[in-house]
């Protein structure tokens, strides 16, 4: 046996010591009856669930992180394994299937696989679980296979994440030790959590890889001590991967990174801080292929999106020990400058079409138009708040035109939408723009959009 061989068959093994002792080895394509892990500290447990679906329901899936073989799932089906914490590439037998991750340990994660591999939050994985019931167990030859499979397509699967268009996140800077005196400062653990709310809808079509993307803290993150994240602080994301769906079914994907907080202090938090997220296959789209349309029928099925609305929350850990001045109380966070100045002139503002998102087929109005009512041409014009609340980055207009008998401004229609939320009880979405008129004279203009979502 090879160096390489008999390295694949100990993380094989590592693997079925990992599995629960009371679980009968039985056929991969056999059911059995539901298993649960139990969290470790020094692990993270992580659920792989397997929907059914039509299309290659006959064929099973093995998955790995690295070269250590976790388990195999059927269709319909799930299993779950205890993963070291840190950086991992997810893969399949089926090695167009890949991720990288980075795990935290003591928690717990839901995968949900197929031709693509996505985190799902915990209600939804439970959800997940129960709806296929069965849980599956390697067999002694599903390990056998699997370290053939590490053997000769491990390399491959690391040249096919290699490949993707992904946009380069740099890495918050790590402290190296702590600083000299840590008198009257504040010690933050490494994998502390905390809470961030996505202040932005985002759609795998619609958001660019490259793309800022803005979430605030829902509440006080803290430890013993204090408080080391306020309520309502402004956290930036990153797009890393953003890939639209396509024909076949094939859904779209998104990996958004939240490399680091910003502590009350001023100071950087390097965090680990993950989402990724797949549309829903369509599953049209293996019936079709079947049908008088042919392969042709197949193609022409387009997937859904990947997305997630303006309001969902995401939790992200600490990366390392980190040292702190607590600056203020629980539950104080600096108040925006007030935008409406003294003498500022009040314009009234109008959109007469209304905006619909839909999100799972990555579609919104081209653009918005906002009519002013002034006679004066409008300049330096930004969108600064909408639903009430200010936006991290003002908008600009693609264009400011004569429009009756005052001036239109013309916006992409993402830009805007892309920070709208559904109100309660209403579809009326408050806008505020400010700029300038000719004469120099400051404004501010107040607009009303009807803005829906169209969830088929």
């Amino acid at each position: 046996m090879s160096l390489q061989r008999a390295a694949i068959a100990v993380a094989v093994l590592s693997f079925s010591l990992l599995a629960p002792a009371s679980v009968t080895q039985v056929f991969a394509g056999r059911r059995g009856p539901q298993q649960f892990g139990e969290v470790k500290p020094d692990k993270a447990l992580v659920y792989f669930i397997r929907t059914s679906r039509f299309n290659g329901s006959a064929r099973t899936q093995y998955l790995y992180a690295d070269q250590t073989f976790l388990g195999v799932v059927r269709n319909g089906s799930y299993s779950f394994a205890y993963v070291d914490p840190g950086e991992h590439l997810l893969w399949t037998n089926w090695t167009r299937v890949t991720k990288e991750v980075e795990l935290v340990a003591g928690q717990t994660y839901y995968v949900d696989v197929w031709l693509t591999i996505s985190l799902v939050d915990e209600a939804r994985g439970k959800a997940l679980i129960e709806e296929v019931g069965d849980f599956v167990t390697p067999t002694e030859g599903d390990m056998t296979n699997a370290a053939s499979q590490i053997e000769n397509r491990y390399e491959r699967a690391k040249k096919k994440e290699a490949r993707k268009e992904k946009a380069e996140v740099a890495p918050a800077a790590l402290s190296v030790a702590p600083p000299e005196s840590t008198e009257g400062m504040l010690q933050v653990p490494a994998n502390t959590p905390a809470t961030l709310e996505l202040l932005e809808n985002v759609c795998s079509s619609l958001t660019a890889t490259g793309d800022t993307v803005w979430f605030r803290a829902s509440e006080d993150a803290a430890v013993e001590g204090g408080v080391f994240l306020k309520k309502d602080t402004l956290v930036k994301g990153i797009v890393r991967e953003a890939v639209p769906a396509q024909g076949g079914g094939k859904e779209g994907a998104l990996e958004i990174v939240v490399p680091a907080l910003m502590a009350p202090d001023g100071s950087s938090l390097p965090t680990i801080g993950l989402i990724l997220s797949s549309g829903e296959e369509r599953g049209d789209a293996s019936l079709a292929s079947g049908s008088m349309f042919g392969v042709l029928g197949a193609l022409a099925v387009r997937g859904r999106e990947a997305y997630h609305f303006a309001g969902e929350k995401f939790k992200v850990f600490t990366r390392q020990v980190t040292w702190i001045r607590p600056d203020g109380r629980a539950g104080e966070a600096p108040l925006p400058a007030e935008p409406v100045a003294a003498g500022d002139l009040i314009l009234k503002g109008q959109v007469p079409d209304p905006v619909k998102f839909k999100p799972r087929k990555g579609k919104i109005n081209e653009t918005v138009d906002i009519d002013l009512d002034s006679w004066t041409e409008p300049r330096e014009v930004v969108v600064f708040a909408l639903g009430g609340s200010e936006i991290p980055e003002p908008i600009k207009p693609r264009e400011i035109s004569p429009h009756g008998k005052g001036w239109r401004c013309t916006f992409k229609g993402w830009d805007l939408a892309r920070y709208m939320r559904e109100q309660a009880g209403s579809t009326e979405v408050p806008v505020k723009m400010r700029g300038a008129l000719q004469d120099g004279k400051p404004f501010v203009a107040v607009a009303s959009v009807n803005f829906s979502v169209d969830r088929e």
